[in-house]
């Protein structure tokens, strides 16, 4: 089994980022075993979080961010997510498939579909 850890470069918690760097070097050793890591597509797509991936010199399971767009009411474009892991194959390991969120409140459940 392996188990991805979520969001490190996003918490600049990549091998070159800001919070690395202010941990001890214990925490530091622990980080750098990290073997399996997972990014949002909704966060990564921004700023210089690709670069980063890419000095690290690791592969991330890329996550659509779905659920992160659907949560703060921002439209999904899967053309540009597409595009996006066509482009940067070099720092992905796998990606996760976009297609619709179930969300359950109460008793009822609400399907939404997710257009381009």
């Amino acid at each position: 089994m392996k188990l991805y850890i979520a969001g490190l470069f996003t918490s600049h918690f990549g091998l070159n980022g800001n919070l690395y760097r202010k941990c001890n070097a214990n925490v530091q050793a622990l980080r750098k075993e990290v073997a399996y890591q997972l990014e949002s597509y909704h966060y990564i797509h921004k700023g210089n979080y690709v670069k980063n991936i890419r000095q690290d010199g690791v592969k991330v399971f890329l996550d659509s961010g779905a659920f992160s767009s659907f949560s703060l009411g921002v439209d999904v474009n899967i053309a540009a997510y597409a595009e996006f892991i066509k482009s940067h194959q070099d720092i992905i390991e796998m990606a996760s498939v976009l297609d619709a969120l179930v969300i359950l409140k109460g008793p009822t459940i609400t399907r939404i579909r997710l257009r381009s």
